[in-house]
């Protein structure tokens, strides 16, 4: 909550202990218990039901779904929005033996969460980016 609604949350309820002091010396000690034992379980119940609301609001998934965006701008870059496995980059690459070694971790299962984007010969993954052989004359070679 915001200070502004801490301010109106401290206004209604100095408003209604004023209230309840009004009537405790305007009406009784009598009444005074009465209206403040119906104004407390109005306040409960309001309150339980508000709890309620919240918690199933927290239940709920968001409506909106949002696609991360993947894209590449200037020259050379390369963006792949799962994984980039056994790949050779440049400009006189060459890629040699297996692509995908015993040791290499298991795939992405999915999409990345957020934008990704890569610029000016930049490489960038949304999974995983393992095995690869990047930049002018790199060669990638496993025996």
């Amino acid at each position: 909550m915001t200070a502004r609604h801490w301010w109106w949350v401290g206004l209604f309820t100095g408003l209604a202990l004023l209230a309840l002091t009004v009537v405790a010396f305007g009406a009784g000690l009598e009444v005074a218990d009465q209206v403040g034992g119906v104004t407390g379980g109005v306040f409960g119940a309001g309150s339980f039901a508000l709890s309620i609301v919240s918690a199933l609001a927290l239940r709920t998934p968001p409506t909106t779904s949002h696609r991360p965006s993947i894209k590449a701008s200037g020259p050379g870059s390369i963006a792949a929005g799962g994984d980039a496995t056994g790949n050779a980059i440049g400009a006189r690459s060459v890629v040699t033996g297996r692509t995908a070694p015993a040791s290499t971790p298991t795939p992405s299962p999915r999409r990345p969460a957020s934008d990704l984007e890569a610029t000016d010969g930049g490489l960038a993954a949304g999974g995983n980016a393992h095995d690869n052989a990047t930049g002018t004359d790199s060669r990638r070679e496993i025996q």
